[in-house]
C-alpha cells in the first residue's frame, strides 16, 4: 500500500474509520495498528480522527490496548489537542472495562486523568470510571475514593459526573 502524504486525505481516511466504527466497529478493529500508527501523525486533525476511532473499537481489541497503553499514557501527558486526550482517555477507560487485567493496567492512567492539563478531563474521566466500576465490582471501592473529592469541584459537568458515579455505586 502507497503512503498517504496528503494531510487531508489522511484525515478523512480516518474520519470515514471513525464513523464506520461508530456503526460496526469489528470492521475497523483489524486495522487498529495504521490507527496507532496515526496517533503520532503532526496534523491534528488525523490525531483526533485516529483516536476517536481507537475509543469505538478499544473494547475488541484487548491485547493490543494493553500492549499500546504506555504510549498512550505519554500521548496523554504531552498531546496539545483536547480532543485527542479526550478521545484517548475514552479508548482507556473502553479497554478498562473489559477485565479485571486491563482495569488493573488501565486505572493508573485514567487516576493521573483526573488531574491532567488541571483537571480538564475529570468529567470524561469519571465517567469512564463508572463504567469501570460496573465492570469490575471488586475496584470499585478504590474508583469511589478517587471520585469523591470530585464531588466538590468548582465545575458543574465533574461535580455532576462525580455524583452520578458516586450514586450508582451505593
Amino acid at each position: 500500500a502507497l503512503p498517504i502524504c496528503d494531510a487531508r486525505l489522511r484525515g478523512d481516511c480516518a474520519e470515514v474509520l471513525t464513523l464506520l466504527a461508530a456503526r460496526q466497529p469489528a470492521r475497523v478493529a483489524p486495522h487498529a495498528p495504521k490507527l496507532f500508527a496515526l496517533l503520532g501523525d503532526r496534523n491534528g486533525r488525523v490525531r483526533w480522527e485516529s483516536a476517536h476511532a481507537l475509543a469505538h473499537i478499544a473494547a475488541l481489541i484487548p491485547e493490543r490496548m494493553a500492549a499500546e497503553l504506555v504510549g498512550l499514557a505519554a500521548i496523554l501527558r504531552h498531546d496539545p489537542s483536547v480532543i485527542v486526550r479526550d478521545y484517548l482517555l475514552d479508548a482507556v477507560a473502553a479497554h478498562a472495562a473489559t477485565s479485571r487485567a486491563a482495569a488493573d493496567a488501565a486505572l493508573p492512567i485514567l487516576f493521573e486523568g483526573l488531574g491532567l492539563f488541571g483537571g480538564r478531563h475529570a468529567g470524561r474521566v469519571l465517567r469512564g470510571l463508572a463504567a469501570v466500576a460496573a465492570s469490575c465490582p471488586d475496584r470499585a471501592a478504590e474508583i469511589v475514593a478517587g471520585a469523591e473529592p470530585l464531588r466538590a469541584d468548582p465545575r458543574p459537568v465533574v461535580r455532576k459526573a462525580a455524583a452520578a458515579l458516586l450514586r450508582a455505586r451505593r
